[in-house]
């Protein structure tokens, strides 16, 4: 489960780093997305 988490927040900062230098918002939306499932996994690790 927790690497299903993992994996959704990679996608996420992937798709942001692809959007660096040409769309902020959707940069920092996808930054801010990638949070959730990154400190859900870290739940199923402790």
């Amino acid at each position: 489960m927790a690497r299903s988490y993992l994996k959704q927040a990679e996608e996420r900062l992937k798709h942001a780093k692809e959007a660096l230098g040409n769309n902020h918002a959707f940069v920092i939306r996808q930054s801010q997305e990638a949070v959730e499932p990154s400190l859900k996994a870290s739940f199923y690790y402790t």
